[in-house]
């Protein structure tokens, strides 16, 4: 046993109180702020990440295609499904009607429909690249 401010300590506080005397308290402080430094530098390539798909997802969502006949159609992934389950439905000489980007209906031919799927894919293509390269630079 022994005395501690006055208080009787049991054999199991003593080794206790010894055991956390001895403890290690860490790596040297050195170490300890390059670990904080590489914390922090993935926390701010994860931020850049994080705005990055932002940017790129942002910039799919406002792609607009021009058709030949002066149309202009919403070009966003939702867009782009309804364009391709309306190709896969007409027939190859059937016209559907077809809400353009300013709200408007417009007579279209299921070539317009595939020529504007075509030219959507094509834009949301040079989209990735773009942001793939970025994103292998912050990498890097």
């Amino acid at each position: 046993m022994k005395v501690l401010d006055k208080k009787i300590l049991t054999e199991e506080e003593v080794k206790a109180m010894e055991s956390i005397n001895n403890i290690n308290i860490g790596p040297e402080p050195v170490e300890e702020e390059e670990k904080m430094g590489k914390a922090n530098e993935s926390f701010l390539i994860a931020d850049k990440l994080k705005r990055l798909n932002s940017i790129r997802n942002s910039k799919v969502y406002t792609i607009k295609v021009t058709l030949e006949n002066k149309v202009t159609l919403d070009g966003d992934e939702k867009s782009q499904e309804r364009i391709s389950r309306a190709i896969n439905a007409l027939d190859p000489k059937e016209t559907t009607y077809w809400i353009d980007s300013s709200g408007k209906p417009q007579e279209l031919t299921r070539e317009d429909l595939k020529k504007a799927l075509k030219k959507v894919g094509q834009k949301q293509t040079e989209i990735f690249i773009e942001y793939a390269q970025k994103k292998a630079k912050l990498l890097a």
